[in-house]
């Protein structure tokens, strides 16, 4: 493991160590598309990582996947973005506060990243580079790619992908679901 990978995430003990290196959601761009960096995070070891800084206007930021995030660790863990350090997924939240065991938080973060590859493997089998782009799109406007009937199967997934990350992972759902009203 990189250097730093053996300590605590973010101050936490081992148990939530354990939980964030077997996953690695939040660095691989699954939940986040990029991390804004703070004026003060050090830049030098972000870039001998190979991550590509890139500057908004206001903001230095860099795109996820990260390019330090290696074999389920970051190597550049003593150095990483402030925005990383904070962090806490809300799986690991309420692993952290006893409302989920070890084994059960396991078994969510598989899922996860297994409905997330079986997604991808569709995603890749169209030859159709735009079904990324489709997909980030849809989520702003369902009726995107709805014409195209060999999508489904990527959208169903997608969606999936999106429900396990709203409930599980994310604090505020990106996917607004009313349930039907009974009256």
């Amino acid at each position: 493991l990189a250097s730093g990978a053996n300590e605590s995430c973010g101050g936490m003990g081992s148990p939530s160590q354990s939980l964030c290196l077997a996953c690695g959601i939040c660095c691989e761009g699954t939940i986040f598309q990029k991390v804004a960096l703070s004026p003060e995070d050090e830049i030098f070891p972000l870039t001998e990582a190979g991550i590509k800084i890139v500057s908004d206007g206001k903001l230095n930021l860099f795109r996820l996947p990260c390019a330090a995030h290696k074999n389920r660790a970051c190597t550049v863990y003593a150095n990483r973005p402030q925005i990383c350090q904070k962090y806490r997924c809300e799986l690991l939240k309420r692993f952290e506060q006893g409302e989920i065991s070890r084994d059960a938080a396991l078994e969510i973060v598989g899922k996860t990243i297994s409905v997330r590859n079986e997604m991808n493997v569709l995603a890749n089998s169209t030859n159709d580079l735009s079904v990324n782009l489709i997909l980030q799109q849809w989520l702003t406007n369902p009726s995107i790619g709805t014409s195209h009937k060999a999508y489904a199967p990527i959208f169903f997934k997608f969606l999936i992908l999106q429900i396990y990350l709203d409930r599980y992972f994310r604090k505020k759902p990106l996917l607004a679901v009313n349930p039907p009203r009974i009256e």
